[in-house]
């Protein structure tokens, strides 16, 4: 332990620690980020707030679209960093609305160091050594939340309402004067507007002002959401999918399963192939995380004069700033928690809990964890520091490797969706968001979207012969195998394999998705992908027709097309 001692003692060492987890997160940004629409259609019905604004008579019809729910949320802050963006450069770059998206997630780093310096050390000469912040670094920066990462424009709700809950968090925390209450009203308004649970931080809000017995700023904040809650009922919703049936009675364990999976799912690191191993060991981690994280804050809380008669029953909370802020945060992670479940255990089950979308919540409850393990222990015990730094490094590590393959196969599924909606006015994805073929190209216009093809499918190219080991259905979907050869990215990630569906009147294109070998073989052999490729497609989102199956290789930002010589009936 004296080594790590003196080895945590250099500064250079601690800010070297304290900086690789960004520049690996940054890293991973640049490399797989793409100005191309994500793999749903969210981005284009965003983008559409430009057409709407501009094409509105006067300013209440503007603000009736910039408030308009999606689906319930309340996304203003998306659609004004959409607008701004428009109006500064004439167009929008939806990689420049990750990076926003982006620094305010990193920033939440700022907030967290201010909270971090509250902490005492054991030694009430001196405060917590700077290092205690290293494993802080390595947890948030993780890249579990891939699909957040290279999302356009729902990250700046996801990530946005996050760095404005963490704010308005830290003032409620330490609200010591009006003008800091005022700021924390202010940030959970941006939060309320920002993204639908975003309304709840007004609540507990309140609720940590009346534990802390500041009655009169308790009563502001009731008022304040009232205001709110009138403000936000005179803005139009649309409908929420149906929620959990809670007139069942089998539903209610159901939930907890699933509550227990979504605030547990951290130590799921391979969200998109989970072993059942990982799916329940991620209700098992949530019940021990959430159990730690309660019994460290009970320990605050003073019982006085117990008695059998309630009014001999005295509760005192003697919580700081520190853990008042961490309350904070995980009542705003448990009432999202519940939120989710019943809004997605019903039809998505366990699986559901691990969206990408949902996966910043989890690691939030870690930093929340790790922030009151050490304000408990402080540095009173010399095994926490390397400890806690050596499992934080191995878990962003670990999320780093299972996250590369399918963040890369995502953007090339984003590629995918360009094509297809470029060339097919018919598509299914279009029609169930209500968008021909001529209002995707219209918004397409608004972003301009870096492609590899910039000419029509129909272009002559050489097809040399190219055999798939296997073409067929199982169900309604259309799955393509070849495991042959290695097919390795060189210049950038959208290099790789594309399957295309090509007739008379249509053509139609698939990414093939490619695989990380085992991390064994990774460690071993320093090789990432695995061989081969595998591409699929839904019956429903290809018109009837004969097909020819050709494959397009990119390498080295160079197309080669080549015939497989089958054909496919849909």
């Amino acid at each position: 332990m004296q080594f790590f001692d003196r080895l945590f003692q250099h500064r250079s060492v601690v800010r070297t620690l304290c900086l690789l987890p960004l520049i690996l997160y940054l890293l991973f940004f640049q490399a797989i980020s793409l100005n191309v629409n994500y793999v749903a259609y969210d981005d284009t019905h965003v983008l559409q707030i430009i057409e709407q604004w501009q094409k509105s008579a006067n300013w209440h019809e503007k603000l009736d679209w910039l408030t308009v729910g999606f689906p319930e949320h309340r996304i203003v802050f998306t659609r004004s960093v959409v607008l701004i963006s428009y109006w500064l450069t004439g167009h929008v770059n939806l990689k420049s609305l990750m990076m926003i998206s982006n620094g305010l997630w990193i920033g939440q780093l700022g907030i967290l160091f201010l909270i971090f310096q509250k902490i005492p050390s054991s030694s009430p000469s001196r405060s917590l050594p700077f290092a205690y912040f290293i494993p802080v670094c390595w947890i948030l920066l993780c890249v579990h939340s891939f699909e957040n990462i290279f999302w356009g424009t729902s990250s700046l709700g996801n990530f946005g309402l996050l760095f404005f809950v963490m704010m308005a968090g830290y003032f409620y925390a330490t609200p010591s004067t009006l003008p800091r209450l005022f700021l924390a009203l202010l940030f959970s308004l941006f939060a309320t507007f920002t993204y639908g649970n975003g309304l709840v931080t007004l609540l507990i809000g309140g609720f940590l002002l009346v534990l802390m017995q500041r009655k009169k700023m308790a009563g502001i904040t009731a008022g304040a959401f009232a205001a709110t809650m009138l403000l936000y009922s005179l803005t139009r919703a649309h409908a929420s999918p149906s929620g959990l049936d809670l007139t069942n009675p089998s539903s209610y364990g159901h939930a907890v399963t699933c509550f227990l999976a979504f605030i547990g799912s951290s130590i799921n690191v391979d969200v998109y192939a989970p072993s059942n191993l990982a799916v329940w060991g991620s209700v098992a981690w949530g019940a021990v995380l959430l159990g730690g994280i309660l019994w460290l804050l009970l320990k605050a809380l003073d019982l006085k004069n117990f008695g059998l008669k309630i009014r001999h029953f005295q509760v005192t909370v003697k919580m700081n700033e520190v853990q008042f802020f961490t309350l904070f945060l995980l009542l705003f992670i448990c009432l999202t928690a519940l939120g989710v479940v019943y809004k997605r255990a019903e039809g998505d089950g366990l699986i559901g809990m691990f969206k990408g979308r949902y996966r910043m919540y989890p690691t939030w409850l870690l930093v929340v964890g790790y922030l009151l393990l050490i304000h408990w222990l402080r540095d009173s015990k010399k095994w926490l520091l390397p400890l806690t730094i050596g499992l934080s490094v191995v878990f962003n590590l670990l999320i780093l490797y299972y996250a590369v393959a399918p963040a890369v196969n995502n953007r090339r599924a984003a590629v995918v969706q360009e094509f297809n909606s470029m060339y097919n006015d018919d598509l299914l994805g279009l029609k169930m968001f209500d968008l021909t073929g001529e209002d995707f190209r219209q918004i397409q216009r608004l972003y301009q979207p870096n492609l590899f093809f910039e000419t029509t499918p129909e272009t002559a190219m050489p097809k040399e012969p190219f055999l798939l080991d296997s073409v067929y259905f199982k169900g309604d979907i259309l799955t393509i195998d070849y495991h042959k050869d290695f097919i390795r990215p060189t210049r950038d990630f959208d290099d790789g394999a594309y399957i295309m569906l090509q007739s008379s009147k249509h053509t139609y294109m698939a990414a093939g998705t490619q695989r990380p070998l085992p991390l064994k073989t990774f460690i071993r052999r320093g090789w990432y992908w695995d061989k081969g490729f595998t591409a699929s497609m839904h019956r429903a989102s290809v018109a009837p027709g004969t097909y020819e199956i050709l494959v397009l290789i990119r390498n080295n930002g160079q197309n080669k097309l080549f015939d497989t010589r089958r054909k496919v009936t849909f």
